[in-house]
């Protein structure tokens, strides 16, 4: 995932579904280490975001963003882990998973910490 670069939620599930398609599951996890990061907190799928590397914590367990999600004014979204979970997860239930599907299930996952379950 290209860091630091303006994209949308639906380009990030292209490319996850590309990479899963083409290159398998495994491939689709060690692209990790990013978390997707927005000036606002919903996003719909043509919204603009931002991968960007995972906040430091300090010793209180406090999340210190990078100095550019602070300089953007963005705050965390979604993990790399809860996108690439979801994604695979919509694709192993329905191959043919709509960007809408997958955003519905990033939102009830994000919402509920459990996976939702596609209609066929």
């Amino acid at each position: 995932m290209e860091l630091r670069k303006a994209t949308t939620l639906r380009e990030i599930f292209g490319y996850i579904r590309e990479l899963y398609l083409t290159s398998g599951e495994t491939a689709v996890y060690l692209d990790n280490g990013w978390c997707v990061y927005s000036a606002d907190e919903s996003l719909g799928l043509d919204s603009v975001c931002y991968a960007d590397v995972y906040p430091d914590i300090d010793d209180d367990d406090n999340e210190i963003p990078s100095p550019f999600v602070t300089e953007h004014g963005l705050c965390l979204y979604a993990t790399d882990e809860n996108i690439q979970d979801t994604i695979t997860g919509c694709l192993h239930q329905k191959s043919n998973a709509s960007e809408e599907e997958m955003l519905q299930a990033l939102e009830y996952y994000i919402e509920n910490d459990t996976f939702m379950v596609l209609n066929p």
